[in-house]
């Protein structure tokens, strides 16, 4: 199954990767690429498929979802 994990690069974000990794494909959405410097020293770098969006814009949103 694909999903889609809105806020990714975030503490929860990066739990709810590592839980679906195994198991689904995962597409990463977040603001930007600056979002992911937060926790990277200590989960690393994210090396599924990302992408970035701003979740109040319903467009985008739309197209980060597609093939979900």
């Amino acid at each position: 199954m694909k999903v889609a994990v809105l806020g990714a690069a975030g503490w929860l974000g990066r739990a709810i990767l590592k839980n679906f990794e195994p198991h689904h494909h995962v597409r990463a959405c977040d603001a930007g690429p600056q979002a992911w410097d937060i926790w990277r020293d200590i989960d690393g770098d994210w090396q599924g498929e990302t992408v970035h969006a701003d979740i109040a814009d319903f467009d985008a949103v739309a197209r980060v979802m597609q093939d979900c």
